[in-house]
C-alpha cells in the first residue's frame, strides 16, 4: 500500500501486536514495480513485518534526506529514528533477510558489529565459531576483547577524520583533495558496517542492526551528495563543509559520541593510541565489510 499518513503514530496504523519492525519503500513513481514486487517478497515476512510505498512527495523523504529512487528504510516500532537506510540496488538484500530470520549460520560469516553500550563488533570469518559463542557466553570481557573492534571508537575516529582533519588547513577542499573525500565518504556510504550479533543471550548469538552506525551512514551518504550537488571541481570552503555535516549530524540525532571517552583504544596517556587506533580499525573494518560485499555480488560503488 501506498502511503499517506501526516504523522509519525500513523505510520503503524493497521499493524498487527505482533508486528515490530516496517520497511518502507521510496519509489520516484506511483507505478513502479520495484516497490510493488518488494512487498510481494516481504509477504512471507507479514507476521513480523509491515511493508509499505511511499512517492518521493511524502515528508519522510526530506526527513531521511532521500535523494535517490528506490530506497528503503527499516523503523522498529516506538523509535522514530530508522534502524537502516538503504538505495536498493545497493541493499544486500541478504542483510533485510538476516535481520527477520536471525540466520545464524550468516552471522558467523565476516563482520559484525557490537553496540556502543556493550563496546565491540566482531571482525573477520571466524573457523571456530562455537569456541567463540562459549566464550563470549562465559565472559563477556575477555569476549569483546579477543573477537570485538569498538563500534565507539570508530565512529569517534570517523567524526575527527572528517571534521577536525578535513579542515585543519583552513584553506578551500579543491581539486584532488576534494574528490578524495568524495570516495572516501562513498566508501563509507556503502561499506561502513552496521550489524551486530549479542551472545549474551542464551543459545546462539542473534543479529540486531545498530542505530547509531545506521544513521552515521545517513550522514556519510548526506554528506558525500552534499559534493555531487556542489561538485568536485568547485572549491568549498571549510565553514561551509563543517556547517553542512553538523546540520546532517543534528538530523540524525548526532550519532558520533564526541564526548565519550575512547573504548578499546584509550591509551595509557592522551598522547596514546586514541584517534589514529580507531581510524586504523575503521580502515580494517570497511576492507572486511567491502569483501563480505563484494561477495555476494556487490560492486564496489554499491551496485549489484
Amino acid at each position: 500500500m501506498t502511503l499517506s499518513v501526516a504523522t509519525y503514530g500513523e505510520l503503524w496504523d493497521g499493524a498487527r501486536p505482533n508486528v515490530t519492525s516496517m520497511a518502507i519503500v521510496f519509489e520516484n513513481e506511483a507505478n513502479s514495480l520495484v516497490g510493488a514486487q518488494l512487498l510481494l517478497d516481504l509477504a512471507k515476512y507479514s507476521d513480523r513485518l509491515l511493508a509499505r510505498r511511499c512517492l518521493k512527495t511524502h515528508p519522510l523523504v526530506d526527513a531521511l534526506h532521500v535523494t535517490d529512487f528506490p530506497t528503503l528504510a527499516i523503523f522498529r516500532r516506538g523509535e522514530r529514528v530508522p534502524v537502516m537506510v538503504a538505495e536498493l540496488r545497493r541493499l544486500l538484500l541478504n542483510e533485510l533477510e538476516v535481520y527477520l530470520r536471525m540466520e545464524t549460520d550468516d552471522i558467523r560469516r565476516g563482520l559484525t558489529f557490537a553496540s556502543r553500550k556493550n563496546h565491540s563488533a566482531a571482525t573477520g570469518h571466524m573457523s571456530a565459531a562455537s569456541l567463540k559463542e562459549q566464550k563470549c557466553s562465559a565472559d563477556r570481557e575477555q569476549c569483546q576483547a579477543q573477537y570485538f573492534a569498538s563500534e565507539l571508537d570508530m565512529l569517534k575516529a570517523l567524526r575527527y577524520a572528517l571534521v577536525r582533519e578535513v579542515s585543519r588547513s583552513g584553506v578551500p577542499l579543491m581539486g584532488k583533495s576534494l574528490t578524495s573525500l568524495h570516495n572516501f565518504l562513498n566508501t563509507l556510504a556503502h561499506h561502513f558496517p552496521h550489524s551486530t550479533v549479542d551472545y549474551s543471550l542464551e543459545g546462539n548469538g542473534t543479529l540486531t542492526f545498530l542505530n547509531a552506525s545506521s544513521r552515521a551512514r545517513v550522514v556519510f551518504t548526506h554528506m558525500r551528495n552534499f559534493i555531487d550537488k556542489h561538485g568536485v571541481d568547485n572549491p568549498m570552503s571549510v565553514e561551509d563543509w563543517q556547517a553542512e555535516f553538523n546540520r546532517a549530524e543534528q538530523d540524525q540525532g548526532r550519532p558520533f559520541p564526541v564526548n565519550e571517552e575512547w573504548d578499546h583504544c584509550r591509551g595509557s596517556s592522551p598522547y596514546y593510541r586514541g584517534y589514529t587506533c580507531g581510524l586504523w580499525i575503521a580502515f580494517h573494518a570497511l576492507t572486511v565489510k567491502d569483501y563480505r560485499d563484494h561477495m555476494h555480488g556487490i560492486d564496489r560503488n554499491g551496485n549489484v
